[in-house]
């Protein structure tokens, strides 16, 4: 029998904050590209580099995990908080255990 199986980061109703917790090497295009995904003046962005408790965004949890996907994917590091526990292997691995049992 097939359930249907609802993954829980779905479920989270938190608002997450998000953080820049680094830039990268290339911070540079880190701020241009933080600068165009957010609309936000390259005078404001880099506040970022000098503040890290400058709120980036907040969100539910499956727009922060895309985010944070997105920013990692070009060597920006976040923090988020509260706690934020998805990882993608670990719902992806219980999302297969739940369909199948």
């Amino acid at each position: 029998m097939v359930k249907n199986y609802v993954p829980e980061i779905v479920k989270d109703e938190t608002i997450y904050e998000v953080y820049i917790a680094s830039l990268g090497e290339k911070w540079n295009k880190a701020l241009a590209y933080i600068s165009i995904k957010f609309g936000i003046d390259i005078k404001e962005v880099i506040k970022f580099k000098k503040n890290p408790r400058k709120l980036l965004f907040a969100g539910n949890a499956v727009e922060v995990f895309a985010l944070r996907n997105e920013l990692g994917d070009r060597g920006i590091e976040v923090k988020i908080e509260p706690e934020f526990k998805y990882d993608i292997f670990d719902d992806i691995q219980t999302g297969a255990q739940n369909h199948w049992s």
